[in-house]
């Protein structure tokens, strides 16, 4: 298999997503709508499920590079809110892919964990930056086990709407107006004295 032509292959799928010109991921729809053969096709990835198991993990890595490049240099609270930011922008961006993600049906691919792991990089991002609020006293203690969940569900949501424009705000929002949304969104998640401090 040719790293470089799967490479190719998987972006040229990710921008027919993107446009919306590719709904299915099989292999006869990915060669009507992009320029690559059905053999070079099959060749690269064999069968469907070969090529949705690499689209996907290439959908988490290109994720993880939106998230991670969040401003680590800010307070925890700050940076939750840079990070979904990022997951805005990533949301909007590829809409076509986040759809994709979340829509990828694939019971085996939980069991490689290569794919595991580039998978729950993610949300380990995440965590980390609730577990330094934490200790920092900046979250709620006695919610860890459901913070980060609330976090990514509450961003999940919000990101939806964005892509999918199902607001008819959604394309007039500002970043500030995005920002102010992810606020109000993650106050929740803060302790009392905190969100004294953050609304002075």
């Amino acid at each position: 298999m040719s790293e470089v032509l799967k490479v190719t292959i998987i972006s040229d799928v990710i921008a027919a997503l993107d446009a919306g010109h590719l709904k299915l991921t099989d292999v006869e729809s990915v060669v009507a709508h992009t320029e690559h053969s059905y053999a070079s096709v099959v060749d690269t990835f064999v069968d469907d499920a070969g090529l949705n198991f690499e689209l996907a993990k290439q959908a988490n890595r290109l994720l993880a590079r939106f998230i991670s490049s969040a401003d680590h240099q800010l307070t925890p609270a700050e940076r939750l809110i840079d990070m979904g930011m990022m997951y805005l922008d990533f949301a909007e961006s590829h809409p076509g892919l986040f759809n994709y993600m979340f829509s990828y049906e694939d019971k085996d691919k939980w069991l490689d964990q290569n794919f595991a792991e580039i998978a729950h990089a993610n949300f380990a991002l995440l965590q980390q930056t609730i577990k330094e609020g934490i200790e920092k006293g900046v979250f709620v203690a006695k919610y860890e086990p459901v913070l980060s969940l609330s976090a990514w569900s509450m961003i999940q949501g919000l990101a939806h709407i964005q892509a999918n424009r199902l607001s008819p705000l959604s394309e007039s929002l500002s970043q500030e107006a995005k920002r102010q949304v992810l606020e109000n969104l993650y106050s929740g998640l803060l302790t009392d004295s905190y969100k004294a401090v953050y609304k002075a």
